[in-house]
């Protein structure tokens, strides 16, 4: 627990010399909920404390996702490029880093939630209960822990490949009416985007807001695309060497220190 908290300030002492990205961050999605405020109270018939209800759950996922690709995934894909699995010298260290990631990962959806809900008092006008926002808090945990599984996975594509992949993970979520409900054109979501792990987490922190029963459908794709992940994550994710003493070089070193000695 102590080399976790110590990697979590490092981490953290790390975003903090990068304040571009760290505005980026907990910014972003209030950014998105101005916009999709804006843009649907002007456009559709829509009640502003409905919209506000329905952007505050898409600016929630929209933090989730935008830090574990460009946080998570951006780290650790860095961290292998610089092999600094070799700095670390040791499997347990490896995965104790690369678990402060995810913790630091989880403390800025956090922070950018709790900025969110003050946004959304403001512009908005929604008051809940402090037992709701514990559980949209939770809400977003649980989600931050799914799309961690993604963060991870992401980390394994190649650098040049790296902002493309962004620009089509945006492109889906675009598609599966996260930022903008498709209903308003269609009257509903095409079936393949209903499996889409962004819309399964959207759809439950939707049904949790406006108080609908939940479709059990959505926790079990979220649960299978996180198996997946995590699967592809174990398979192809690379480890650091282990490293073992070369017996016939200490045994020289030995020697020579020996020879020495007895020069004196």
């Amino acid at each position: 627990m102590k080399l976790l908290i110590k990697y979590v300030k490092l981490n953290l002492k790390r975003l903090s010399q990068q304040p571009t990205y760290l505005a980026l961050f907990l910014l972003a999605p209030l950014a998105v909920y101005i916009a999709g405020l804006l843009c649907v109270t002007v456009f559709f018939p829509i009640e502003l404390i409905d919209a506000a209800q329905y952007y505050l759950i898409t600016s929630i996922v929209f933090s989730i996702l935008l830090n574990s690709y460009l946080y998570l995934a951006r780290n650790m894909s860095n961290d292998k490029k610089q092999h600094f699995d070799i700095v670390l010298k040791n499997n347990k260290k490896y995965f104790i880093f690369n678990l402060s990631y995810i913790v630091v990962y989880g403390l800025l959806v956090l922070a950018s939630s709790i900025l969110l809900f003050i946004l959304s008092f403001i512009y908005g006008g929604l008051i809940w209960s402090v037992l709701r926002y514990i559980a949209l808090l939770l809400f977003a945990f649980i989600g931050a822990l799914v799309f961690a599984c993604f963060g991870i996975c992401a980390s394994l594509i190649p650098r040049k490949f790296f902002s493309l992949v962004g620009y089509i993970v945006l492109f889906i979520a675009f598609l599966s009416g996260v930022f903008i409900p498709l209903s308003a054109f269609t009257g509903g979501t095409a079936p393949v985007l209903e499996i889409i792990p962004i819309y399964n987490l959207s759809n439950i922190g939707w049904q949790f807001i406006y108080s609908r029963i939940y479709s059990e459908i959505d926790f079990v794709f979220l649960g299978l695309w996180s198996l997946g992940f995590l699967s592809i994550a174990s398979i192809f994710y690379p480890q650091p060497p282990e490293y073992t003493v070369d017996k016939k070089s200490v045994s020289g070193k030995n020697m020579s220190d020996k020879n020495k000695t007895d020069r004196n």
